[in-house]
């Protein structure tokens, strides 16, 4: 936030929001970023992240994460299916709940969550202090004073790694969309905050091809102004792995959007140009919307992004089909599995006839999509 363009009635409004029920938050969000003239929200998607044995050795908060995907499921209904979530999954809580050779709780609300709850994929945070895979070969966890004694002991890495595999098997089976924190940020200690890169993800796509994955903030949030885009291109080249035809990125807390917006167009300009153009049909809208409460002109976020790719459109040759509506809509409904016949839509539909809740408008607006 402090390297950004904050103002103090945004921060005290960042913290207000901490405070609120969920629903309140839910009203809040469609009311800042509802719409602009040329595009609305129809669908929104908020993470969870599981915090518990990387801050408090495994304490839960007060709202465990068991009550907060319910309290997602009742939100899915009250909306009438506008708002579907992404269920945290943590490789620590698993090792240390899973019996031998079976599954523990961070896998059993994953699989809750997505098969029954109404939830349209996991959300996964590196920084706190795992990689993708490859954690067998690290050693980052050593006499760390704020970590159990578990992360301690030799084989640590292992059985993250053995924690990960059962994720992205189940993932895999079920096409299921990951979302994971891909900058290197927020992390408790730098170690672990480069376990967000995109090595580790790369190792991952390897051992696992065909995961569908959505890097959060395309690698850096300071995508203007970080010269050479070196850490979002490196995201980039795996969308052109063979093992990468599922990969995508978003554009959450993308806050020089407001604060330079010409250098970010410039810079979004030259990354679409990479690949072949293989971008275009990858990146997705995004907001993060509770770290940018904080950012001056934060209710412009949508306008500004359509001003963006409205700029981003005539730049593109003639004939070609505006990429605005592959980055506001038709990306995120192949990543999210929405289109017809998709894996996540029909666990939607069948949530959607369980709870009586009528087709939403986002399905409607997906169905005509080319």
């Amino acid at each position: 936030m402090l390297a950004s363009n904050p103002t103090l009635r945004g921060f005290l409004s960042f913290l207000l929001h901490n405070f609120n029920h969920r629903h309140a938050n839910a009203r809040s969000y469609f009311g800042t970023y509802g719409s602009s003239k040329a595009r609305s929200v129809d669908l929104l998607v908020p993470s969870l992240v599981d915090y518990d044995w990387w801050l408090a050795k495994g304490k839960p908060t007060d709202s465990p994460l068991v009550d907060q995907v319910q309290v997602l499921s009742r939100l899915a209904i009250l909306t009438n299916g506008r708002i579907h979530g992404f269920v945290a999954f943590c490789p620590f809580r698993e090792t240390m709940t899973a019996p031998a050779g079976g599954e523990g709780d961070s896998m059993k609300l994953v699989r809750a969550a997505i098969l029954s709850g109404g939830q349209l994929g996991v959300k996964l945070y590196p920084p706190m202090g795992f990689a993708a895979w490859g954690n067998s070969k690290l050693s980052v966890w050593d006499k760390k004073p704020t970590l159990p004694r578990a992360a301690w002991e030799p084989g640590f890495g292992k059985r993250l790694d053995n924690a990960m595999k059962k994720l992205f098997d189940f993932c895999l089976a079920y096409d299921v969309p990951i979302m994971a924190h891909a900058n290197e940020s927020n992390g408790p200690y730098p170690a672990f905050e480069t376990l967000a890169g995109s090595e580790h993800w790369e190792r991952a796509l390897k051992q696992f091809p065909g995961l569908r994955l959505s890097f959060g903030h395309f690698g850096d949030t300071d995508l203007e102004e970080t010269e050479g885009q070196s850490r979002t291109r490196a995201f980039l080249q795996m969308m052109r792995m063979t093992e990468g035809q599922n990969v995508y990125a978003d554009s959450g807390y993308f806050a020089g959007v407001l604060g330079h917006p010409v250098a970010m167009e410039d810079a979004l300009k030259s990354l679409l140009r990479e690949e072949g153009g293989l971008m275009g049909g990858r990146l997705m809208y995004g907001t993060d919307w509770m770290m940018t409460l904080a950012e001056k002109g934060v209710t412009k976020y949508l306008d500004q992004f359509v001003a963006t790719y409205s700029q981003i459109d005539r730049a593109q040759p003639m004939g070609s089909a505006p990429l605005s509506d592959a980055f506001f809509a038709g990306n995120a409904a192949t990543f999210l599995g929405l289109r017809r016949n998709g894996a996540s839509r029909r666990r939607l539909e069948a949530f959607y006839g369980r709870h009586e809740i009528e087709t939403p408008e986002w399905a409607r607006k997906v169905d005509a999509l080319t």
